[in-house]
C-alpha cells in the first residue's frame, strides 16, 4: 500500500520544525496511527515543475534513448551510448535538405533539438517513437509506465496506487 503526501519544508535548523507542515496533516497522522509497529519506507521527491518542453527532453533522454540503446546494441553496436543513439535517431527523423547555391547541389543536414520549438520537438519525439516501434519492432513505454516500472520492477504497470484502498 502506498500513500502520497505533499508538503513544503519550513526554513529552520531543526528537522522536526522543517517537517511540521507534514506531521500536522490529519491524513499523515491517520496513516501513522493505522500502521503502528509496521515497517514503512519514506521517499522524498521534489514536485515536478518542469515546462512542457523540459518534460519532452526528459522523456526523450530517459525513455526513448534507452529503448534506442537496447535496439542498437541488439543490432551489433555494442558500445552504443546515448550520444550515438541521439545521432542515429536524428539521422532517421530529424533531417532537412538545404540547397547550396555555389555548388548547385542539395545537401542533407541534421536538425538541432535545442533550436526546435515545443511543437517541433514533440513531433521529433513522436517520429522517434514511430521509427523505433514500426521500423525496429521495439516497444517504447509511455512515461507513466516507465516510471512505475522503475519504481516497482514490474513490467506493464501503468500506475502506482496513491491512496489506501479498502
Amino acid at each position: 500500500m502506498s500513500y502520497i503526501f505533499t508538503f513544503t519544508p519550513k526554513d529552520s535548523f531543526n528537522s522536526k520544525e522543517m517537517m511540521e507542515d507534514l506531521s500536522s496533516q490529519a491524513d499523515v497522522q491517520t496513516v501513522l496511527k493505522g500502521n503502528i509497529g509496521e515497517s514503512m519506507t519514506v521517499e522524498f521527491k521534489l514536485t515536478n515543475s518542469l515546462s512542457g518542453k523540459q518534460r519532452l527532453y526528459s522523456y526523450y533522454h530517459k525513455v526513448v534513448l534507452n529503448v534506442a540503446m537496447q535496439h542498437y546494441k541488439a543490432m551489433g553496436y555494442y558500445e552504443a551510448d546515448k550520444v550515438f543513439c541521439d545521432y542515429m535517431l536524428k539521422s532517421e527523423v530529424a533531417k532537412d535538405i538545404v540547397y547550396n547555391e555555389l555548388t548547385g547541389e542539395e545537401e542533407v543536414f541534421l536538425l538541432d533539438k535545442s533550436r526546435m520549438n515545443k511543437n517541433r520537438l514533440s513531433q521529433f519525439v513522436t517520429d522517434c517513437i514511430a521509427f523505433l516501434e514500426v521500423e525496429c519492432g521495439c516497444t517504447v513505454p509511455d512515461s507513466a509506465s516507465y516510471v512505475a516500472e522503475l519504481q516497482t520492477g514490474i513490467k506493464g504497470f501503468t500506475s502506482v496506487n496513491s491512496k489506501k484502498s479498502d
